[in-house]
């Protein structure tokens, strides 16, 4: 039932008694029973304001989805939570889920890549990038800067969670660790995978040329 349907049946007065929400009606007349007040057309006001009910909500989710540790809320999508009467609290918070969980969750470490969609502007910000390139290193067992030259931009994409980056920057590795990195100097001809544009450039088909000569 919504609002419009009380009201259809002389419930006019009564609802405007309630800031014309359906959820205050029954909650008010009701107090014993546990109502999920975001499964109604509309909550009352000032309701995602109040910390006690976006936990609430946060548990439903967890239920749901059977979350039993804070990692498994990189699994969620916005489409999860959109689908689960959770539209106004998202946008609330930008539709980000980072942000929503950061806010509610500010002790644990999140790991904003590990998101389907990262903050807006987040890869902006060389300390992000720094960030996540020092987790790769980790992740990736690497021991050098040089292991960076056989690293495959896919690889990133497919296994470390870097699609956006990888996106924003053209899936020019090189121009993402410049950005890092600024006081290292990298040497594109020895990326596994050159970026866009590199073999246009003649000094470096003259340059490939002379490295074959000098193996022959």
């Amino acid at each position: 039932m919504n609002p419009n349907q009380l009201k259809d049946n002389f419930g006019t007065t009564l609802l405007s008694n309630f800031n014309g929400s359906l959820a205050q009606l029954l909650g008010k007349h009701y107090p014993n029973y546990d109502w999920q007040v975001w499964r109604f057309e509309r909550v009352p006001p000032g309701f995602w304001n109040e910390a006690e009910n976006v936990f609430k909500y946060l548990a439903f989710l967890m239920k749901e989805f059977d979350i039993t540790k804070m990692e498994d809320w990189y699994k969620i999508k916005l489409t999860d939570v959109q689908d689960r009467y959770g539209s106004t609290l998202l946008h609330l918070h930008k539709n980000s889920m980072p942000q929503l969980l950061q806010k509610y969750f500010p002790d644990f470490e999140w790991q904003l890549w590990r998101f389907e969609k990262v903050p807006q502007g987040y890869w902006e910000s060389p300390e992000h990038i720094r960030t996540y390139l020092e987790w790769v290193k980790k992740e990736h067992a690497m021991r050098s800067a040089d292991d960076w030259y056989r690293i495959y931009s896919t690889t990133l994409r497919d296994k470390y969670y870097g699609g956006t980056l990888l996106e924003k920057h053209n899936f020019n590795l090189a121009q993402i660790l410049r950005k890092a990195y600024p006081d290292t100097e990298w040497d594109e001809g020895k990326f596994a995978r050159k970026p866009s544009g590199y073999w246009s450039e003649k000094e470096n088909r003259v340059r490939l040329v002379k490295e074959l000569e000098e193996k022959l």
